[in-house]
């Protein structure tokens, strides 16, 4: 978002897939979502405030940007591959809150190991 902070009706959005205009904008707002809707929103400001015609604005083109790259996507792929081994997975590790330390180590030791390991 590009805004005079005087004049809260001139603004313009801009669709940064790059990441190039974080620093000279008012406002960066990234949007996740499928083909059903909006799956996360993350929005950092650099103004006191924004009004309901940014956000509005923000949210169309961002929702509109995605959906274009979503079906360029699936004109080249039906499906994901969730067999990949590049493709993102979760794992759940429950502990008692006193084993922690056992968890992360001495100095972050094993945590660090699990970061090396995993490359995350």
């Amino acid at each position: 978002l590009y805004a005079d902070d005087s004049d809260d009706q001139q603004f313009t959005t801009v669709t940064d897939l790059l990441g190039m205009e974080d620093h000279f904008g008012k406002m960066d707002f990234k949007i996740a979502s499928s083909n059903q809707g909006i799956t996360a929103m993350q929005l950092d400001i650099k103004r006191r405030y924004i009004t309901k015609a940014m956000v509005e604005c923000a949210i169309f083109q961002a929702f509109k940007t995605n959906s274009t790259i979503l079906e360029g996507i699936c004109n080249v792929i039906d499906q994901p591959n969730a067999n990949s081994s590049r493709a993102p997975y979760i794992r759940i590790l429950s502990i008692q809150p006193h084993q922690k330390s056992q968890i992360i180590g001495k100095r972050r030791d094993n945590l660090n190991s699990i970061e090396q390991a995993t490359r995350s």
